[in-house]
């Protein structure tokens, strides 16, 4: 917030992310019409060398999220299909 008018002021800030992951697929067929499946997936993500400078209450202010994950990253995922060939 900007303290003279008292708006809002957005601030677009970029960083590099370094991610690592591992991801899983299988498949069984028990019988020739039936098939189960499944995937599962874990990754981690982090910013790198994301610090900047912000203004809070008139005062410039270090801020560094460098090492913080990402949101709507999720660190694990996984997903289980059952499947029929009628």
């Amino acid at each position: 917030m900007d303290p003279l008018t008292g708006s809002f002021v957005t601030e677009r800030q970029f960083a590099d992310t370094e991610t690592f992951g591992l991801e899983f697929e299988g498949f069984w067929t028990p019988v020739e019409l039936f098939e189960l499946s499944a995937t599962f997936t874990w990754q981690d993500a982090q910013f790198e060398d994301f610090a900047f400078n912000e203004m809070q209450s008139g005062v410039l202010t270090p801020v560094d999220f460098s090492g913080n994950q990402p949101i709507r990253i999720s660190g694990v995922r996984s997903l289980g299909q059952v499947n029929a060939s009628l």
